[in-house]
């Protein structure tokens, strides 16, 4: 059994404070996971590490595995809130258990063994209403308590990453590439557009926005960040590291996307051509990122802030590190490379008329359209030739009733979209 670990290194200090904490967890297994609800915050690793710790993190307390999982090489924690946890625990690739805690992982219960034919789980979440579970090819749900289960509408595609908003939206990213999305928990599923690479980690931002990251280090697809400004429907995919899809193998891996803010997001990485372990930084919705090189070269799995300055991270072999943001000197500053970085919309909000700016270095044919929340198409903004150089379209928008909207606009035949918001 693990006993109480607390901190036990200070690796990096300026002018006394201190950049990197490393907290002794006792294991070289695998770090993956960090859920926070208040100050209440879960940590679960490859197999059997799991842990809970408060505040600052200043000690960790040890949690109740379940003993049928020792033996497991696949073991995945999903917290609808703060007392409640659902486990998965692979025995073999077609053989698993599926346990519940009410009193956050120091009692569990079997809630049922192998529940659905050939299901092998590697991903599950949990929505206010029900449980889905997502193995190879398949997505089943059950909202009764795991009596029985349905596998709605979904597309015969390999699920590599799950995010839930909590209530009823599910978006889905496929293995060899592509986002599904489900407004109504998993019953139905559409294909969004404008996003085609494989998708490492995908997070709801609100409601209405939701971003993404890609990742190439494994297909050598380009690495990306990715935004939609209508409920995940439609992507605008910004180019990362350009000269990455010049090398073999590539360059970087985007991990893991955390969102503090609208102005401030975080992405885990690895620079496989330094052997390092970095964090990217945007102050702009990623237009550009800065770089902090972390003194690690294991890989970055998850993290989370603990306050506004302090954040506790975790990767490979066991490592878990509480990181302070503003003792942290960031560098390299990135300029993400795409034509849709080549579009700009002001005022945004606005009440009358709008700008679009659109910069192009030959005569193109350039279509605005523009959508409610719900998808209906609303107008044709503009239809016809610009010619290079930049060009700036104005509108008047004073009819629209004050909302989200989203222009869907086309370069020569390249989609890209952009949120309006009326007030």
């Amino acid at each position: 059994m693990f006993r109480t670990l607390v901190t036990v290194l200070i690796l990096i200090a300026t002018k006394g404070f201190a950049q990197i904490t490393v907290i002794n967890t006792g294991t070289s297994e695998h770090i993956f996971n960090i859920s926070k609800i208040g100050d209440n915050v879960l940590i679960s690793g490859f197999k059997t590490y799991l842990v809970k710790c408060y505040g600052e993190c200043n000690s960790i307390i040890p949690l109740v595995v379940p003993t049928a999982t020792n033996s497991a090489f696949v073991f995945t924690v999903t917290r609808p809130d703060s007392n409640t946890l659902y486990m998965n625990s692979n025995i073999t690739w077609s053989q698993h258990t599926v346990w519940k805690s009410v009193d956050c992982g120091m009692n569990w219960s079997k809630k049922v063994d192998t529940f659905y034919p050939d299901l092998q789980i590697t991903r599950f979440f949990d929505t206010i209403n029900g449980v889905s579970f997502c193995g190879n090819f398949t997505l089943v749900s059950t909202n009764n308590g795991f009596t029985s289960f349905s596998n709605g509408s979904w597309p015969n595609k390999y699920p590599w990453v799950v995010e839930a908003d909590g209530d009823s939206t599910v978006t889905i990213g496929d293995q060899t590439g592509g986002l599904s999305i489900s407004y109504n928990r998993g019953s139905t599923w559409h294909a969004c557009t404008g996003m085609n690479l494989t998708v490492n980690d995908v997070k709801f931002y609100n409601k209405d926005t939701l971003f993404a990251i890609t990742d190439n280090s494994t297909f050598n697809y380009d690495s990306c960040f990715a935004r939609s400004y209508d409920k995940g429907l439609t992507w605008d995919c910004m180019r990362f590291f350009p000269n990455d899809l010049l090398s073999t193998p590539a360059k970087h891996s985007l991990r893991r996307l955390h969102i503090k803010s609208h102005n401030e997001i975080y992405v885990l990485a690895y620079d496989y051509s330094a052997n390092e372990d970095v964090i990217f930084k945007t102050s702009n919705m990623g237009y550009s990122w800065a770089k902090y090189v972390a003194p690690f070269s294991v890989g970055l799995n998850d993290m989370k802030f603990l306050n506004d300055s302090i954040a506790i991270i975790c990767g490979n072999s066991g490592l878990l590190f509480k990181w302070n943001k503003n003792q942290s000197v960031f560098t390299t500053i990135i300029e993400t490379s795409s034509e849709k970085d080549l579009i700009r919309l002001f005022p945004n909000p606005t009440c009358e008329k709008q700008t679009l700016s659109v910069k192009t270095e030959n005569v193109s044919i350039l279509e605005i359209e523009l959508y409610d929340l719900i998808g209906r198409k609303i107008r044709t903004v503009y239809s016809g030739k610009v010619k290079g150089a930049v060009t700036e379209i104005e509108f008047d928008v004073s009819n629209l009733s004050n909302s989200v909207y989203t222009y869907h606009i086309l370069i020569d035949g390249n989609k890209v979209c952009r949120k309006l918001i009326k007030q």
